[in-house]
């Protein structure tokens, strides 16, 4: 469960600059 951890703590930190969001497949999508 560290990489879940992971992914909110760097959502949370870049809130204001990069969004990063995960889609039910398992990949990740950041949004700028």
């Amino acid at each position: 469960m560290e990489t879940e951890e992971i992914k909110i703590q760097l959502a949370v930190q870049n809130d204001n600059i990069i969004k990063i969001s995960t889609s039910r497949d398992g990949n990740v999508y950041i949004k700028y």
